[in-house]
């Protein structure tokens, strides 16, 4: 995803112009692309007035089965009222009122989490055509990925695969920036998707033998047994993992390494888990010193507005950061 900063009125149209970018890219009509217009402007307007600045993140969606864009608008403001807000005529600036409720009605899918002192998180979906949002998992997920600022690929990457009885999600961090982390990853996520195997520790084997002709890069692979709700994690270098439930987070452990360079040990370790359980893992572009009970509400919340609060809160400006959140509700 593409980020951009929300600091004064001016940047509304930088939002408006990635938002059209990514739409023509995909090939959207006019008028879907007008969508997107509509919804980038509102969303940063929205950060100018009410919040004192925020960002807007672009980009297209990871998890629909055909091509959607995805926009995100996270501030550390006031928070605010969101059944009210999102009727028309409402508004705490003397506007109309009719930002967040237009902003919904032109979208396919609409989430949004608001804490006073604590900000907002809005996550929006457009599909083109208006059609309805299908999901490529059965699983509900959501993931954050964001290249350094200077860069224009990101050494990070996410993938998730499913089949009858088993969710696996990759998380891959590319040595380095650029370019050449960014082969790093994305191979490893190739790999990850052609593989026969769903084994934690046999695509972590894949991956660090098909990476060697890279430069590396850190891995996390968890595998999730949904009807025995057990999972194994097999992590490589400094991909941090938790599991969390009604409160408590279990950390993952991973073993030294990089995959594709070296990792003296390929182990997998087992985790128990408990029905909706969220699975989170990023890479050290997200530190590792959040905690979901300080955020009332969020763990309810969709996946993707997790991962955008705690990529709000805890995304280093001078790496790319990746976060990959999924509820398993099975």
């Amino acid at each position: 995803m593409r980020a951009v900063e929300i600091a004064d009125y001016s940047h509304v149209a930088d939002a408006r112009r990635e938002g059209n970018a990514i739409g023509k890219s995909l090939g959207y009509s006019e008028e879907d692309c007008g969508r997107i217009a509509i919804i980038a402007t509102e969303l940063a307007t929205n950060l100018t007035k009410h919040a004192g600045g925020g960002e807007i993140l672009v980009g297209s969606s990871l998890t629909s089965e055909g091509p959607c864009v995805e926009i995100i608008a996270i501030d550390k403001g006031p928070g605010m009222q969101l059944d009210a807000c999102l009727a028309d005529g409402f508004s705490t600036a003397g506007t109309r009122g009719t930002g967040l409720g237009a902003s919904k009605r032109q979208a396919t899918t609409f989430d949004a989490w608001s804490v006073p002192s604590l900000g907002t998180a809005i996550h929006v979906r457009i599909c083109p055509g208006r059609t309805p949002y299908k999901a490529k998992q059965t699983i509900p997920w959501g993931a954050v990925v964001r290249p350094l600022a200077s860069e224009q690929a990101s050494g990070d990457a996410v993938a998730v695969r499913e089949s009858r009885d088993r969710f696996v999600a990759l998380a891959a961090d590319g040595l380095g920036h650029g370019t050449f982390a960014a082969d790093a990853a994305n191979l490893a996520v190739d790999t990850f998707r052609q593989a026969h195997s769903f084994e934690a520790e046999d695509l972590a084997a894949s991956i660090h033998a098909a990476l060697r002709a890279t430069r590396g890069a850190a891995i996390g692979i968890m595998t999730m047994d949904l009807p025995a709700h057990v999972s194994t994690f097999c992590g490589i270098g400094n991909i941090a993992g938790s599991l969390n439930s009604l409160g408590q987070s279990k950390k993952l452990t991973t073993l030294n390494g990089t995959a594709g360079l070296v990792a003296r040990r390929i182990q997998g370790f087992q985790y128990p888990y408990a029905r909706d359980t969220l699975l989170i893992m990023h890479s050290d572009g997200i530190s590792n010193s959040w905690a979901l009970e300080k955020y009332p509400g969020l763990a309810q919340a969709a996946p993707m507005l997790i991962a955008s609060v705690l990529y709000r809160d805890f995304g280093k400006a001078r790496d790319d950061a990746s976060i990959l959140v999924a509820r398993l509700n099975q």
